[in-house]
């Protein structure tokens, strides 16, 4: 196991010497073969899903955006190449579009939990402190249960200033840090939170004339750290170039009924109803 592990990892550091423009040429013809493919199980359950989010939308819509869909997939991975090579000379553009409103809810808490779906490319999120040196960005991360290849990982995103967080016992990482903040550090907290629960005890709402469940134990940890919430809206503007637009979610969630988890899912709809294309878990069992 340990010599599969090396091996995945220096094949990826190999690949990460091929400039950007030419892993966009090779995941265009990924995906164009992908396409191609018709009997793939996965596009069985791309098709479903975006039938199940979009019953309006005919036939013609529907392959169209299945087909630029993984286009998109495919230049995600050339971009997570890219942005883990131990030299990076080609960056992605970002901007933010609002950064006031991130720094105004700092007025009000240390902590602002940032939620954000999985759309291309999330792990822009990760050049926040690098823009904004004044804030730091705590992420939560799933462990993959290959050591190798979970240490190259966090030396990647932690080159980039992000400091991760187990899943496995995140609140108590947390309020470690809060207990120790004695200088007000100004931290994010951001939440991937639009995957599929596997414990039995989930939230559920509304998403696209269902009702799924939902992870909602950052609403859970914020409101223990009195955090601030927020949602980054991720939006593709061009290959490799991105604008983050932060949204209130609510600002005490004990004086409202509905749950910033709930809010949250609505959020995550509207933006990729907007660019549906760009969200990465259509050919997963999220419906």
């Amino acid at each position: 196991m340990v010599l599969f592990e090396l091996f995945a990892i220096y094949f990826y550091k190999i690949l990460s010497f091929i400039p950007l423009s030419v892993l966009y040429k090779i995941g265009n013809g990924i995906a164009s073969l992908v396409c191609f493919l018709k009997f793939l199980p996965f596009r069985q359950e791309t098709r479903r899903n975006l039938h199940q989010a979009f019953p309006e939308k005919g036939t013609k819509w529907i392959n169209q955006t299945e087909s630029e869909y993984y286009h998109r997939v495919c230049e995600f991975g050339a971009e997570q190449i890219h942005m883990f090579a131990p030299k990076n000379n080609e960056r992605l553009q970002l901007t933010v579009k609002n950064i006031e409103l991130l720094e105004r809810r700092f007025q009000e808490s240390d902590y602002v939990v940032c939620y954000a779906g999985h759309f291309l490319n999330y792990e822009i999120l990760t050049y926040l402190p690098r823009m904004y040196p004044q804030f730091r960005l705590l992420c939560y991360y799933q462990s993959s249960g290959l050591k190798k290849v979970d240490q190259f990982i966090q030396s990647a995103r932690s080159r980039f200033g992000a400091k991760l967080i187990p899943t496995s016992s995140p609140l108590k990482e947390l309020i470690r840090i809060k207990n120790e903040n004695k200088t007000h550090q100004k931290y994010i907290l951001g939440s991937l939170a639009d995957l599929k629960p596997s414990k039995a005890k989930v939230h559920y709402s509304p998403f696209f004339h269902k009702i799924i469940g939902v992870h909602d134990g950052t609403e859970k940890v914020g409101m223990k750290i009195d955090a601030s919430f927020l949602y980054a809206k991720i939006i593709r503007k061009k290959t490799g170039s991105y604008e983050i637009e932060f949204i209130e979610l609510k600002k005490n969630i004990l004086k409202i009924d509905e749950s910033v988890t709930d809010c949250f899912v609505k959020e995550l709809e509207k933006n990729i109803q907007e660019q549906p294309d760009t969200w990465m878990l259509w050919a997963t069992r999220r419906f």
